[in-house]
């Protein structure tokens, strides 16, 4: 039967792939065109000054981002007050974007970081930190 086919086959391929045989998709250079837009708009809210449009981030720059900063930001886009508390409290209305407009900011961002396969480590304050569960979580609510 056909869908029998189907997991038979999905199965083959789980188990005949390992990881050093899957590969990472490259966005295409529009995309990444894309990602530097939101990453430049954030870097702008984050440092509350102005870049130029092809102003390229220092790895230094890029690792002062913190979650709480995404997490402003994200705030911001959403109701227009980075100071809401929307991961906890009440969402208010009006909301201005959805949880995949969020997500794809996450993407942007995570996109530029300089330890972007790393977890978020909330104590030593390293690794990719919009991987951090706060900014998941909001994405989630």
């Amino acid at each position: 039967d056909t869908n029998n086919h189907r997991r038979h086959c999905l199965f083959d391929f789980i188990m005949s792939t390992n990881d050093e045989d899957v590969s990472v998709k490259t966005p295409k250079a529009s995309q990444i065109n894309r990602y530097q837009r939101v990453l430049h708009e954030y870097m702008e809210h984050n440092h509350s000054r102005a870049f130029p449009l092809n102003y390229q981030f220092s790895e230094d720059e890029l690792s002062t981002v913190t979650p709480e900063s995404i997490l402003k930001w994200m705030n911001k886009k959403i109701c227009g007050d980075a100071d809401a508390d929307m991961l906890h409290g009440d969402i208010p209305t009006p909301i201005r974007c959805s949880h995949h407009v969020l997500d794809f900011y996450k993407k942007s961002i995570s996109y530029f970081m300089p330890n972007k396969g790393q977890v978020w480590d909330p104590e030593t304050k390293r690794g990719n930190p919009t991987r951090a569960k706060d900014i998941n979580n909001l994405i989630k609510k």
